[in-house]
């Protein structure tokens, strides 16, 4: 009976993870009113981050650039995959648009929804960002609840990422990797 039972709930949670494997593999350019959503909903969350943590606002003034991820959500039992579409932010302006992907395998389990803001200290991090030679490894942490902002990574390649959680239940201690993709404003829609 447990075997029947663990292969049920196995079976339904490769399921889910199949069709948000399927969802993250279509990542391809949204329409020009879905990418004006995105843009509302990352200035959306650039005013809960800094409300949820006033000494962000320091960040969103001095960083050279800055990447919006407004709702990014992940599900694993196991293995686990995650997926976002964000904004960036050069100037105080849109400059493109990205997608997170994310990978993960390890003693995981649940479903969780977060936002995600990545601060470039420079040109050359934005850059990099931007050519795709940028991704994040490893991965610890727990989730449960309502909103949090917490710093998951300190300055790495000139970078600083801030997590600030939506909901849901999630334990993780896996190994993986966030990957992001750029498409530059003028070339997205």
């Amino acid at each position: 009976m447990t075997e029947v039972l663990t292969r049920g709930v196995t079976a339904r949670v490769a399921s889910w993870l199949g069709a948000l494997a399927l969802l993250l593999a279509a990542g391809t350019a949204a329409p020009a009113d879905d990418r004006e959503d995105l843009v509302a909903e990352s200035w959306a969350a650039v005013a809960a981050f800094q409300k949820a943590e006033p000494k962000l606002r320091a960040f969103f003034d001095k960083a050279h650039a800055y990447a919006v991820f407004p709702s990014v959500t992940k599900i694993a039992y196991v293995y686990g995959l995650a997926g976002g579409e964000g904004v960036v932010f050069e100037g105080g302006g849109v400059t493109g648009f990205s997608t997170l992907k994310q990978v993960t395998m390890g003693f995981q389990a649940g479903v969780h929804h977060f936002r995600e803001v990545i601060f470039f200290r420079d040109a050359d991090a934005l850059e990099d960002f931007k050519q795709g030679h940028f991704e994040f490894d490893a991965e610890a942490s727990a989730a449960a609840g309502k909103a949090g902002v917490s710093e998951v990574l300190d300055f790495d390649k000139d970078v600083l990422v801030f997590v600030m959680t939506r909901g849901g239940l999630f334990f993780d201690a896996s190994l993986g990797g966030q990957k992001f993709s750029f498409t530059d404003k003028e070339h997205g829609e």
